[in-house]
């Protein structure tokens, strides 16, 4: 995580200091008044919620304090103090969206997708059925070619939604064979088990700064539906995409 981080912070210009305990990071917040503070939460390791009530006890002090952790924890961050969350696993880019939000305390539109809550049971699900990474087949192919030609699109794509990764069983009309989870549009529909469109992906405040739509492939209309398996578990989505917006 450290790793991540620092790749992210430094690729931004901005200067950071790193410390493992929260006295001397006290003693630094309290003299230099640092734009952010980040912490980590890990039940097992460290108590970022104390920590960040210590935070919160130094005098005036209003930086935002962003915490790391593999969950949110709405309830316990809002008692703590905690500003926002940067939610594991994550990446460097969506770090880097994020921090320079933090930083110039601007409006951060790149939203990423709520987890499920049968994650555990969905990602078993999904690697049960042992078609990740699989060859190209025509059975899926086809499924995707009819779509784009029945809604007149450029691209569709069979997306499963791995556990830090999106990977396309189908994939019309782009190059890649998978995107990270936090860039993905279809990992929303995913957490929320409802199709999903999006008219114009500039215009919501999910998807405004996404790489995918600020870079290549210039994703600007999406329409998503969930496929679920029998269990109830939704692995993923058969969805359209355009680089034009406002499809009905």
């Amino acid at each position: 995580m450290a790793a991540a981080l620092s790749e992210a912070i430094r690729a931004e210009g901005i200067r950071f200091n790193f410390f493992s305990a929260i006295d001397e990071a006290r003693k630094l917040i309290n003299k230099d008044r640092p734009s952010l503070v980040i912490l980590e939460h890990d039940k097992a390791r460290v108590d970022g919620m104390a920590n960040c009530r210590a935070i919160r006890q130094i005098k005036d002090h209003e930086t935002p304090v962003v915490m790391v952790a593999v969950q949110e924890d709405p309830g316990a961050g809002a008692a703590s103090g905690v500003s926002d969350w940067l939610i594991k696993p994550f990446t460097s880019s969506y770090a880097r969206t994020k921090i320079r939000a933090w930083v110039l305390r601007t409006e951060c539109r790149w939203i990423r997708a709520t987890i499920p809550d049968d994650e555990e049971r969905r990602i078993a699900s999904l690697r049960e059925l042992k078609i990740l990474d699989t060859e190209p087949e025509e059975r899926f192919d086809r499924i995707t070619r009819l779509a784009a030609a029945l809604f007149h699109v450029p691209m569709a794509v069979i997306s499963l939604i791995d556990k830090d990764r999106q990977w396309f069983k189908s994939c019309l009309g782009l190059n890649a064979k998978e995107t990270p989870r936090d860039a993905a549009f279809c990992a929303h529909v995913v957490h929320s088990r409802e199709p999903m469109i999006v008219p114009d992906a500039f215009q919501d405040v999910r998807f405004a700064d996404n790489p995918v739509v600020i870079n290549e492939p210039r994703i600007r209309f999406y329409a998503g539906y969930p496929l679920m398996l029998d269990d109830g578990s939704c692995i993923g989505t058969l969805c359209l995409l355009d680089n034009t917006p406002s499809h009905s």
